[in-house]
């Protein structure tokens, strides 16, 4: 047997040094990056549509201060409203006590 060469031996050089990516690695790391683009897109749609939310409530509660009645203007009807609900409670109550004293 002849003595062999060192660049004649098996010797390998490490795979990561010479290794370029494969077609599926390639594929992958394109897909990666594709994924989160569509994902910087959604979230910038999705986005828009917030602020378009945002719009609809700050027109909402603008439109709605128009109309709020406060507790002061409330106060009047409250009291009716409280005076006749006792009235009929008043009235019930009267009549069943009636009924059990006869």
């Amino acid at each position: 047997m002849t003595p062999k060469l060192a660049t004649e031996t098996n010797a390998r050089v490490p795979e990561t040094v010479t290794q370029t990516p494969s077609d599926d690695q390639q594929v992958h790391a394109i897909s990666a990056d594709i994924k989160s683009i569509v994902e910087v897109a959604v979230m910038a749609n999705d986005i828009s549509y917030i602020k378009g939310d945002i719009a609809e409530i700050k027109a909402f509660f603008t439109d709605m201060k128009l109309h709020f009645v406060s507790r002061d203007e409330f106060a009047p009807i409250r009291t009716i409203a409280y005076g006749i609900t006792g009235a009929i409670l008043l009235a019930v109550l009267g009549a069943v006590v009636a009924l059990v004293l006869k």
